[in-house]
C-alpha cells in the first residue's frame, strides 16, 4: 500500500512528472521501453539527446515506477532500461487529445482553486459547470466526463 505521505508528494510534483510522460511520449523513448530492454546509448541516439541528460530523464521515469534499470559492464551507456508495464497506450489514453483527462480539464476548474474553502460555503462558483444539466449537450458533455 503506499503510504499518505508518498501520495502527496506523487500530487504535489503531478505536473513535472506529466511533462516527463508527455516528452516520452513524444519522443518515442516509451514505444522504445515497451520493446525493450533499450540501452541508454541506444535512446540516446534515437532521440537526439545528451546521455548525461537522457539518464537523469530516465531516472525520472525510474522514480515514477515506470522503468527498470539493469546495469550492464562500468559504461553507463550500456545500462538497460525496460518498462515495469506497458506505457505506451496508457500515455496515450490519458494524455492524448481525446483523454478524458483532457475533456474533464475543459471546464473552468481555475475559478476555484485555491478557494475551495469559499466554494464550499457557497461564496464562489464554477459559472461555467452547469449543475444540474439543464441542456440535452449538458447533459452528453456531464455523462461522457463521468464515464
Amino acid at each position: 500500500m503506499t503510504s499518505a505521505r508518498s501520495l502527496l508528494s506523487l500530487l504535489f510534483n503531478a505536473s513535472k512528472a506529466l511533462d516527463v510522460v508527455q516528452t516520452a511520449l513524444e519522443l518515442g523513448v516509451l514505444e522504445a521501453l515497451d520493446a525493450g530492454p533499450v540501452t541508454l546509448r541506444e535512446l540516446s541516439a534515437k532521440t537526439g539527446a545528451l546521455p548525461n541528460r537522457m539518464y537523469k530523464f530516465l531516472d525520472c521515469l525510474e522514480s515514477i515506477g515506470f522503468v527498470v534499470r539493469t546495469p550492464r559492464g562500468d559504461d553507463r551507456l550500456d545500462t538497460s532500461y525496460h518498462a515495469s508495464q506497458p506505457l505506451t497506450e496508457a500515455a496515450r489514453a490519458v494524455l492524448g487529445p481525446e483523454s478524458l483527462e483532457r475533456d474533464r480539464d475543459r471546464y473552468d476548474w481555475r475559478v476555484i482553486l485555491g478557494r475551495l474553502p469559499e466554494t464550499l460555503r457557497g461564496k464562489v462558483a464554477n459559472e461555467t459547470f452547469a449543475w444540474p444539466p439543464a441542456t440535452d449537450e449538458q447533459v452528453r458533455s456531464f455523462e461522457a466526463s463521468m464515464s
